[in-house]
Order: C-alpha cells, then structure tokens, then sequence
C-alpha cells in the first residue's frame, strides 16, 4: 500500500485508518460539524475552501457561533437530530 497525503487523508478517510489501500471508497461531500467554536469554524472553513458541503446544527449556540457559521457560509440543520439524521440518510443512500 501507499501512504496517502494528509488531503487523500481527509476525503478517503475510513475508520481511524491512516495508511489507507488503494480500493474504491464511496465519495464524501457533506460532512457535518457539530460545534462552530473556534476549532469547529476553523475546521468547517478549510473543509468549505477545498469543496465540501458543511452543515451544522446552531440550536442553543451562542450568537458567535452563529456569526461564524454564517461567515463560512455553514448550512444550519436546526437541531443536532436532523444533522444525525440527514448525515445517515446520505450514507445510507450511497
């Protein structure tokens, strides 16, 4: 197998797997983000800059939460359960 760069990490990444084989994996485009803190906006944004859909669920967040979610330009889920549930129905459905 061949080492992977840490981009082929983030978009093939399966499990906890950090050599990954050379196989077919299903693509990911939406990936959700649970709190847009400080570390959780840094991380949505650079997820947003290389082309992934990112959602959230800003419900009993703080204001700055929801500033910066809308700064990166973050889809809002409403509640924690619909951003479970939407992530299922899309892994489900691949």
């Amino acid at each position: 197998f061949k080492q992977k760069t840490a981009y082929e990490i983030g978009v093939r990444l399966v499990g906890s797997e950090m050599c990954i084989r050379d196989r077919n994996y299903m693509k990911i485009n939406t990936i959700g983000v649970m709190s847009m803190g400080d570390m959780g906006s840094g991380v949505a944004s650079v997820l947003k800059q290389n082309g992934f859909n990112v959602i959230t669920s800003l419900e009993n967040r703080s204001n700055d939460s929801v500033i910066r979610a809308k700064e990166n330009k973050i889809t809002d889920i409403g509640s924690l359960r619909n951003l479970v549930e939407r992530l299922k129905q899309k892994l489900l459905l691949k």
